[in-house]
């Protein structure tokens, strides 16, 4: 939602639609989510490139970037 505010109650991400499937693994400090166009958005913690941003910084993000610019054939999230 654009901000590092812990919340126990789910919150609408900015910038996305048509979200088919969203993925935050235990302890990992990142979500991820698949929409229907096979595109993979991710945000959250990225100290060790977790989120697979393609300009080698390894910057945190608080709202959703898509993974892969040229790649729109992900078909899940886990």
């Amino acid at each position: 939602d654009g901000t590092w505010t812990d919340s126990d109650t789910p919150a609408q991400a900015i910038g996305l639609s048509n979200i088919v499937a969203v993925s935050s693994p235990p302890d990992a400090d990142f979500t991820l989510a698949l929409d229907t166009g096979g595109k993979v958005w991710a945000w959250g913690a990225n100290g060790s490139g977790q989120l697979g941003r393609n300009d080698g910084l390894f910057q945190d993000e608080d709202t959703a970037a898509q993974v892969g610019l040229a790649s729109n054939w992900w078909t899940s999230v886990g």
